[in-house]
């Protein structure tokens, strides 16, 4: 469901695209990659503050993922914007 997202999310498909972030979650909790993901799908659709909640969630379970540092950080500049 994650890697179907992603491509969904590339053809401009972001209701399906959202929704398969949603199921993937569903089916692993742990999966921070797909918060991550989603975070940054919210974020395309203008949705900050569960963008910033799904970035936070990432790097809770993995405190190492580097990626949702930068996306954290891009994501609150353009909120503040």
């Amino acid at each position: 469901y994650n890697n179907r997202a992603g491509l969904l999310s590339e053809m401009g498909e972001q209701d399906k695209a959202l929704a398969d972030y949603n199921k993937a979650l569903e089916l692993n909790p742990e999966l921070y990659k797909a918060y991550n993901n989603r975070a940054n799908l919210l974020s395309e659709m203008g949705v900050y503050d569960k963008a910033l909640a799904d970035y936070n969630k990432a790097l809770e379970l993995n405190p190492e993922f580097h990626e949702a540092y930068n996306n954290r950080a891009i994501l609150i500049n353009e909120m503040e914007k």
